[in-house]
């Protein structure tokens, strides 16, 4: 089903999309921007169909890297979100959402309460 299960009938979440189980579904820290030192921004991923997954794949300068698993591939998802985790550090949130902007990549800055 939808929602997967474990034997004692509780969620498994690390293996359901919608938990952030995947590195397609999670938000990312960003490089800390020098016009506001302190503060913490991330950008938000939520590329779960494979069209969406490729302009990610895309905006992340990976689209015709060689190698990489099957979105789907579960046993991937762990290193692949540490993959992502350290290029989204390279740049930052405002950057990124420049780069995302106007794309199919579901990728989004999260924005504060000031914002």
């Amino acid at each position: 089903g939808f929602l997967p299960v474990k034997k004692d009938g509780h969620m498994d979440a690390a293996s359901f999309i919608l938990v952030q189980a995947p590195h397609f579904c999670e938000a990312y820290l960003c490089k800390e921007d020098p016009q506001k030192p302190g503060t913490r921004q991330y950008m938000s991923v939520q590329a779960i169909e494979p069209q969406f997954y490729a302009a990610l794949l895309k905006g992340l300068g990976l689209g015709e890297a060689q190698g990489l698993p099957h979105q789907y591939d579960k046993s991937s998802w762990e290193w692949m979100k540490v993959r992502f985790a350290s290029i989204f550090l390279t740049k930052i949130r405002d950057e990124w959402a420049e780069i995302f902007y106007g794309t199919d990549a579901c990728a989004v800055p999260v924005l504060n309460a000031h914002e």
